[in-house]
């Protein structure tokens, strides 16, 4: 995590991360400003202007309390005052800690969500990727947000796809090999799954044709 000492100090490192995709910071009357040029189809551009220094000063005065000397016993709400960590004081460290519990929650409820195809008929909130048109969750969330974040991710089919095939080898797979009796055809008899429940045989099936496999 990043800690900044001042506004100053903020909108220098937004402007760090927003060169490089191609922006331009400019500096006018002691105010730091963004340029983003984006060419349109119709061969004409937009130009947007971004004042970084307002932006940085509207996220500093949410997001930090201005502390910059702390007298030994000094209280906020009952509580001790202290620096926490760095130029972080105890009670902006309390509230960065509850901001990221919150956004842990948040990811949890994105990542577990079912998606079966009730569960999206019925609307709401979910994660996927954009140009293959898929909805994911779980350990396939993580691994794309990690790929996307850069981490070396190895290749693995997604989960419901290891399932499906998972749930064809049960019912494929013979759990029996038996032969006629002498004088027969001597053929290997294979009994599956749907010898003994034909129901379950034949809800998997359907669930593999849904899943294309």
């Amino acid at each position: 995590m990043r800690f900044f000492a001042t506004p100053r100090h903020l909108v220098e490192a937004i402007a760090e991360e927003a060169q490089p995709q191609g922006c331009e910071v400019v500096e006018r009357d002691g105010r730091v400003f963004l340029i983003i040029n984006v060419d349109c189809e119709c061969g004409t551009a937009s130009v947007t202007e971004i004042d970084l220094t307002a932006v940085a000063e509207r996220v500093w005065g949410r997001a930090a309390c201005g502390i910059t000397h702390i007298e030994p016993g000094t209280e906020t709400d009952g509580e001790i005052l202290c620096w926490q960590d760095e130029d972080l004081c105890s009670r902006c460290h309390e509230r960065l800690n509850d901001q990221l519990v919150q956004d842990a929650a948040r990811y949890r409820h994105i990542r577990n969500r079912q998606f079966r195809a009730v569960d999206i008929a019925a609307g709401g909130v979910f994660a996927g990727i954009v140009h293959a048109n898929l909805i994911i969750g779980g350990e396939d969330l993580d691994r794309a947000i990690d790929a996307e974040m850069g981490a070396d991710v190895p290749a693995v089919e997604p989960l419901e796809r290891r399932l499906a095939k998972c749930l064809a080898e049960c019912v494929d797979t013979p759990l029996l090999t038996g032969k006629d009796e002498p004088g027969g055809f001597n053929t290997p008899l294979d009994i599956r799954l749907g010898f003994f429940r034909p129901d379950l045989s034949e809800r998997a099936a359907d669930l593999l044709e849904e899943a294309g496999i």
